[in-house]
């Protein structure tokens, strides 16, 4: 399968707050949606991630890259 998304903002705390997100802070965030991403997305789809993926440096997005199923584009 295909898949687009965008807008995650894993590690990005004031997302909770300005986008009214249900959690209590971002390690509550990211591991939802990890999980919630793992649910759907099987190791052979493809996910076209269209902006905003996550506020950190360059090697945590591989960390939290190597926790999401697909190939991510």
């Amino acid at each position: 399968m295909i898949y687009f998304i965008s807008d995650t903002h894993f590690n990005h705390s004031n997302i909770i707050k300005y986008a009214d997100r249900p959690f209590n802070d971002i390690t509550e965030m990211n591991n939802t949606l990890i999980n919630n991403w793992n649910s759907i997305i099987k190791e052979d789809d493809i996910v076209y991630h269209l902006g905003d993926f996550a506020l950190t440096c360059d090697e945590k997005i591989k960390e939290l890259y190597s926790y999401l199923n697909g190939t991510i584009i």
